[in-house]
């Protein structure tokens, strides 16, 4: 009995550390701009264990960077699904969203993702980025505001705010 469950652990513990090097690899592809090779690293990972939330959040990146935004929106909503509390997935889905000027569809997910975490710069900085798409530059620049209490030097923030205080 122990020879088997031993057997079935050090398989277990091989099986996550091939996971973990292929991540690494697609993540590191992804970095240095190739897609497609990452792409199909991810959809590798995903055939050997889709229950992990990871790569199917680094996919829709991709996805996403490829303007394939429903297909991202899905890769979020499996992410999500796995670990509810994955805040960049749900700021990924919501910047999917409002790629395809789904505005207040893209604001719930920014808003769940500041709910996980009140201090994400970035999701308050897309949020910004959708008030200001729907013109609510009031709202908007008081996200940008919160995005620069994170970061003073969030260049994109102060550019935006910029337009805000413009119209």
């Amino acid at each position: 009995q122990f020879a088997k469950a031993f057997g079935l652990w050090r398989y277990g513990y091989h099986m996550q550390d091939k996971l973990q090097k292929l991540l690494n690899k697609a993540n590191n592809l992804y970095a240095s701009g190739h897609l497609r090779e990452s792409i199909e690293l991810y959809d590798e990972i995903l055939k050997i264990n889709s229950d992990i939330p990871a790569p199917w959040y680094n996919k829709a990146l991709v996805l996403y960077d490829f303007g394939r935004y429903e297909e991202a929106i899905s890769c979020c909503d499996k992410s999500i699904g796995i670990y509810p509390k994955h805040k960049g997935a749900w700021n990924c889905k919501g910047y999917s969203l409002a790629a395809l000027f789904r505005y207040q569809e893209a604001l719930k997910c920014y808003d769940q993702a500041l709910k996980l975490d009140h201090n994400f710069k970035d999701a308050w900085y897309n949020k910004g980025f959708t008030l200001f798409a729907l013109e609510n530059y009031r709202e908007a620049i008081k996200c940008y505001d919160e995005a620069l209490r994170l970061n003073s030097r969030y260049k994109e923030a102060w550019n935006n705010k910029g337009g805000c205080l413009f119209n």
